[in-house]
């Protein structure tokens, strides 16, 4: 049954019976409790049903918890949900070596966060769906089975684990060790269990690990993060300097873990190996680790550009051009990796083909963070370097908006990411960008609600703080209502006052039929913008979700967003399949790629026609000249279409929306983004 049939049934049924008033807030408060798993948050639903336990509008919180506890949990062998726990506990006991899952749920239960390792006893964890893996990280699936399947139950589990029948006396006392060992470390602080435990796994994995990597092996081996260096003599100075950490060309690791569910030990050692030989200055060495790195995993741009820049100093004497892609690293990996990748493209193709004039184009990596506030001292770095002639970045609005006039002072000329109508009206002359304004994007999706859905009402949500978030509401809106549609309220999220649940009833109240949801960042993607398809999806009223570019992520293709539609820029369903960026970045990455990467080659791609059309001696003026020049106009080769340079710094291209649509059967990982065509 989908969670759709779950939740519908759900809705008639206490209607029908008037046990609850409010039967979707009811849903969102059980779907706390047990993360959306399905199984699960369908047993409590049909538990409170059966049982007509009674919840009255604005006690859902309350009630649940009470419900939860005193049916679920309390007494978990005999009680609701004994049936779907027992399961997971048989899973468990039925795996071989008992003891050591036993002992890797422990150390994940002592602490905050335990790194994926790909263990056996990790893998039988989620087998069992007891531990989900979230972006490398293990975490308990959710609070029922944190508070059943604790510290006492496996303790207790421990004491009733049979002992074998080979050598039984050695063999006992090794069980009885086992269990006296978790007793101790109960008693101690929990930091301190997870430091002993954690280090006995990792260097037990290590061991196995080296005893298997005397050659190199084409495939993929997860494993866990190689363990950090001691700093070395000299190091302190950047070690105190944090901001300077955030900019590197190959001498240190920005990207600590890559987008995998699964570390690669294998690539991540040779990755680490490749980055110390170049602060070492060996860059022969260092070109043989990163390609060891890339043998073991391709999709990691960070990698390459390490790898490219290391070949010109051993091919080129370290005669190169240099520019800098800032990218938001530490605040949203996502699309850090999707501008790198676009950047490294470039970069690879034209140095392979000889580089530019016979010069090779180096990539200086800055990790911006989405700082706007830093986002200042950032760029006079940058603009310090000397031999860095351009950037391409960045990706956030505010960022780019905080940085303009200090790239300015510094005569460095950018090509940005950002979409903000803002950055169109500063008048500065060294601000470019690729992709679309805000006010084409907005326009196109007022368009598509009032012509192609025919919908005239709509509530808006958005950052009133975030710049994009602004711009692209207002784009959006004014479209809205010189077309005769009607903003019935907007909502802004950047209030503390702010409630989703609340939100989302007073947008249905003023007879709303979309929700534009406009986040400013990853991060209120998943607190705010989930939570309210969650409660739309479950609401029964089936409100149309439409949304800017920050909702173009792979966190929206579940069945809750089906049908939805985002302003994304560029599509690869909506490109030529044949065209020469495509069929490079499918051998590259072994992936096909989005918008943020299309955008990212295009400025990676205007920074190298405007050197090759400078002179042999380029310099920062000498490229924003090239750029904005009115007499010989600029054109660049793009992923799809040509990259131009308005006046103002803007590109003149069209945008492109996307819908979530299912392929398939009714599973979430069936759930992609088509192009559509206006």
């Amino acid at each position: 049954m989908s969670f759709r049939q779950i939740s519908d049934s759900f809705i008639e049924r206490t209607s029908k019976y008037k046990l609850v008033e409010n039967p979707a807030s009811v849903i969102y408060h059980v779907r706390n409790w047990t993360n959306g798993e399905r199984d699960l948050t369908a047993l409590i639903l049909e538990s409170i049903v059966t049982r007509t336990f009674a919840i009255s509008n604005g006690e859902e919180d309350s009630r649940v918890r009470e419900f939860v506890r005193s049916r679920v949990i309390e007494n978990w062998r005999e009680n609701d949900a004994a049936s779907h726990l027992k399961q997971i506990e048989g899973t468990l006991f039925a795996y071989p070596n008992k003891k050591k899952v036993l002992l890797k749920l422990f150390s994940i239960l002592s602490t905050e966060s335990t790194q994926t390792d790909a263990s056996p006893e990790e893998n039988a964890l989620i087998e069992a769906s007891l531990v989900v893996d979230e972006n490398g990280l293990l975490k308990i699936h959710n609070p029922i089975y944190q508070a059943i399947f604790n510290q006492d139950w496996i303790e207790q589990s421990l004491d009733n684990t049979p002992t074998a029948t080979v050598a039984p006396a050695k063999q006992s006392s090794v069980g009885s060790w086992t269990t006296d060992a978790v007793k101790l470390f109960r008693s101690l602080d929990l930091r301190i269990l997870l430091s002993v435990l954690a280090g006995f796994l990792f260097l037990t994995t290590i061991f196995f690990a080296c005893q298997q990597e005397s050659k190199i092996r084409v495939v993929d081996e997860p494993g866990v993060d190689a363990p950090e260096e001691p700093l070395e003599p000299g190091d302190e100075d950047t070690a105190d300097n944090p901001i300077e950490n955030q900019i590197s060309s190959g001498e240190r690791v920005l990207i600590e873990s890559e987008e995998l569910s699964q570390e690669n030990l294998s690539f991540r050692t040779a990755k680490k190996k490749g980055v110390d030989a170049i602060t070492a200055g060996d860059y022969e060495g260092a070109l043989i680790y990163f390609d060891e790195a890339l043998l073991y995993y391709k999709n990691a741009p960070e990698t390459l550009i390490y790898r490219n820049n290391a070949r010109i100093e051993t091919e080129n004497e370290g005669k190169s051009y240099a520019i800098a892609a800032a990218v938001p690293i530490s605040d949203d990996l996502p699309a850090a990796q999707g501008m790198l990748r676009g950047v490294a493209q470039a970069q690879n193709r034209i140095n392979e083909s000889g580089g530019i004039n016979g010069v090779p184009l180096k990539v200086v990596i800055v990790d911006d963070g989405g700082d706007a506030e830093k986002a200042p001292e950032l760029a006079a770095l940058v603009g310090n370097e000397s031999d860095v002639l351009g950037v391409v970045g960045h990706y956030y609005s505010s960022v780019t908006l905080s940085a303009a006039e200090t790239y300015k002072q510094a005569q460095l000329p950018i090509i940005a990411l950002s979409s903000s109508v803002e950055i169109s009206t500063l008048g500065n002359d060294f601000i470019f960008r690729t992709s679309p304004s805000d006010a084409v994007v907005g326009k196109l999706l007022a368009n598509h609600m009032l012509e192609t859905w025919n919908q005239e009402r709509v509530a808006v949500f958005y950052n009133a703080s975030s710049a994009y978030s602004r711009s692209l509401k207002s784009a959006f809106q004014s479209t809205v209502l010189s077309e005769g549609g009607k903003v019935v309220a907007d909502f802004d999220l950047s209030k503390n006052s702010f409630n989703v649940q609340e939100a989302f009833e007073q947008a249905s109240e003023r007879d709303a039929q979309v929700l534009m949801l406009v986040p400013s960042s990853l991060s209120e993607l998943q607190e705010v913008v989930i939570p309210l398809a969650d409660l739309n999806f479950t609401s029964g009223e089936q409100l149309s979700l439409m949304g800017g570019d920050v909702v173009y992520s792979d966190k929206v293709l579940t069945e809750q967003f089906e049908d939805s539609v985002v302003g994304a820029f560029w599509h690869i369903s909506a490109a030529d399949p044949n065209s020469e960026f495509i069929i490079q970045s499918q051998q590259l990455w072994n992936a096909e790629v989005n918008w943020v990467t299309a955008m990212a080659y295009d400025a990676a791609q205007a920074w190298i026609e405007a050197l090759e059309r400078s002179e042999s001696d380029p310099t920062r003026m000498g490229l924003q000249t090239i750029l904005s020049s009115k007499e010989e106009l600029f054109s660049a080769p793009g992923a799809s279409e040509s990259v131009q340079f308005l006046e103002s710094g803007d590109r003149p291209i069209s945008g492109q929306l996307v819908q979530v649509v299912q392929q398939g059967n009714l599973d979430d990982s069936n759930y992609l983004f088509e192009a559509i065509a206006e």
